[in-house]
């Protein structure tokens, strides 16, 4: 009764649908929507029935490996409109292999992978629930291993068709990724860098995209922001006349080798040829790219040589940081809690250069024992304000290579050794010394804003920069078999 009531409801549907739309769904059949195309391939037709096959051969083998197909009506048309955009590609990495004689490396057939499968099929599920699956999906045990071994001769074509074995080239001709100044970045070039940018950033954040769009929009960062940055400071380099060694050039290619010691050369080779990426297509995109980073180093470099700051810039420098011109005492120290043990200690010392590092290579070593020794420490240069006054007072007052002991401040008792000191600089007397802080405290930003000048005056113009490998392929063989799709019949 339930089985009635429901054919009862999608009759009266039915009417009201025609009613609306007109007498054109009376002489639709199954019979005619069967032999309907759903794909052009090459001059090859595919109706909806040899879709169909597939698309319930997919279902079949999702749900028999736990993934769910759609019931939703929206999801389930998407569904099958990707599935229709797979089989056309998958028909078309076959015609692509078999046009070109492309001998497949699979070391398995067809046949023997669907019988494989068939038999892990029934293993996992029993036999009755396996039965019911495929008759679910409208096969037979006959229907569903011819139409499983199809599906299998699929796969193996699109497993050729991505390997070594194919010659890609073709998928790049007339592909830029995107222009800098009218300069082209081939897609092989920067699917080179933006493969060791992902690895790059994995190995400092240990993430990784997760989906296509992540992808995508990891890909427009490393363009605007990094790619695109660096070519503009190439073609300026280029505009100055500026020329390259062979070293430097190797020099910049070396900038991702550590990735590839890191994650190992197997692991970035697979993903390499996941972009189709040969070893040629690889070599020649490091070699470019050590070329652009060769020529940003050496672009900053002369900018940096190029720094002069004005007087006035240097006084004002040096009038707001007296700190960094304040005199420094380098010194070593030994440090107890204990005043007689600190008596002893300056006696041990002879107050002696010679004496006190015969006791500081005792005392600061890993195997020295004595717990009445806090430490034994080379402080390093120091100003007067990094410590406390009764340690700086007569720390500053001291001469290079004395020592002296009896040091009480807040922590104990201190022997110090002072091995260097600087003096204070003057603006008057040490022109050239405050000169040369200022610049090392201020180049990378003068770099920084002389190459946003550059940069910031490039026009780049996007191309398919952020075209994953699937579209790519997908792009190409739609343009060579002239490929036409029929969602709407594919779906309905």
């Amino acid at each position: 009764m339930k089985s009635l009531r429901k054919i009862l409801v999608l009759a009266l549907a039915m009417v009201l649908v025609i009613s609306l739309c007109g007498c054109d769904l009376l002489s639709l059949n199954e019979e005619k929507d069967l032999t309907s195309t759903v794909a052009s391939i090459g001059g090859v037709n595919y109706t909806k029935k040899d879709f169909l096959t597939f698309y319930n051969v997919v279902c079949a083998v999702s749900e028999a490996g736990g993934q769910s197909v759609p019931t939703d009506t929206e999801a389930l048309a998407t569904y099958k409109s990707d599935l229709l955009k797979q089989f056309a590609t998958y028909k078309a990495m076959a015609a692509y292999i078999e046009e070109n004689g492309i001998v497949s490396e699979h070391e398995h057939t067809a046949e023997e992978e669907a019988d494989d499968y068939i038999t892990s099929m029934k293993k996992n599920m029993g036999e009755e629930a396996y039965d019911e699956l495929i008759a679910r999906y409208g096969f037979d045990e006959e229907s569903f291993t011819a139409a499983l071994t199809d599906y299998m001769g699929l796969s193996i074509a699109s497993e050729t068709y991505y390997s070594d074995a194919t010659d890609h080239s073709d998928l790049f001709e007339g592909v830029d990724a995107f222009s800098v100044d009218g300069t082209k970045i081939g897609q092989k070039e920067f699917y080179y860098y933006a493969v060791n940018m992902l690895f790059y950033n994995y190995l400092q954040s240990y993430s990784f995209p997760q989906s296509v769009d992540e992808m995508k929009s990891s890909f427009k960062n490393f363009k605007d922001t990094y790619y695109s940055y660096y070519y503009s400071i190439y073609n300026y380099g280029l505009s100055q006349g500026i020329e390259l060694t062979d070293e430097e050039i190797e020099a910049g290619a070396s900038t991702f080798d550590l990735i590839r010691d890191y994650m190992g050369e197997d692991l970035l080779n697979s993903y390499y040829r996941q972009f189709f990426l040969s070893d040629e297509d690889v070599t020649e995109a490091r070699t470019q790219m050590g070329r652009v980073m060769a020529m940003y180093d050496k672009v900053s470099a002369q900018i940096e040589e190029s720094f002069e700051p004005t007087d006035d810039e240097i006084r004002t420098y040096f009038e707001s940081n007296p700190a960094a011109f304040e005199g420094t005492v380098s010194a070593y120290h030994i440090l107890t809690e204990d005043e007689a043990r600190a008596k002893e200690l300056e006696k041990e010392s002879k107050l002696t250069a010679e004496g006190f590092m015969k006791m500081y290579a005792k005392y600061s070593a890993s195997t020295n024992t004595d717990e009445t020794i806090l430490e034994a420490a080379d402080l390093g240069a120091f100003t007067f304000a990094k410590m406390v006054p009764e340690f700086s007072t007569p720390v500053f007052e001291m001469e290079v290579g004395e020592v002296k002991g009896m040091i009480p401040t807040q922590f104990g008792y201190h022997l110090v050794y002072v091995y260097d000191r600087t003096e204070p600089l003057t603006l008057e007397n040490d022109y050239e010394a405050v000169k040369a802080k200022y610049i090392a405290a201020n180049k990378s930003q003068y770099v920084y804003e002389k190459t946003e000048e550059i940069t910031s005056s490039a026009k780049v113009t996007d191309g398919s920069f952020d075209l994953m490998p699937d579209e790519l392929a997908w792009q190409m063989l739609e343009k060579k078999y002239s490929i036409k799709l029929n969602d709407k019949v594919a779906v309905r």
